[in-house]
């Protein structure tokens, strides 16, 4: 039920802009992660569920969502999965900016076409 409320929170979220929304948003990730972790689930995994999302919420949003589980998971002091969550990150910046080269490189081919 974790995983619902979460996607409901961002779905959300993401369709409003104003402060109040990503205030509830973030709130609502750090609520997310106590009953996370009571639940027995392992915080490495929320960080995948949060950095495969990120993508579909506004640039200027996505830095308080890290915070805020950054905070969350910094308040219930687990900190072996903060390494898995920077390089869940890193990879998920790596692959967009290789997918971002990828398409300009096909472009110019389309135009040949």
């Amino acid at each position: 039920h974790v995983l619902q409320v979460l996607s409901i929170v961002s779905a959300s979220a993401a369709a409003s802009e104003d402060q109040y929304s990503q205030r509830v948003a973030a709130t609502a990730l750090a609520s997310v992660v106590p009953a996370w972790v009571a639940g027995g689930q392992d915080l490495a995994d929320l960080w995948d569920v949060v950095v495969k999302a990120l993508p579909t919420l506004p640039a200027h949003r996505r830095l308080a969502l890290l915070s805020a589980l950054l905070g969350a998971q910094v308040n219930q002091q687990d900190q072996q999965s903060l390494p898995t969550g920077l390089l869940l990150l890193l990879r998920a910046a790596a692959d967009a900016d290789a997918a971002h080269s990828a398409q300009r490189k096909a472009q110019p081919d389309q135009e040949q076409a």
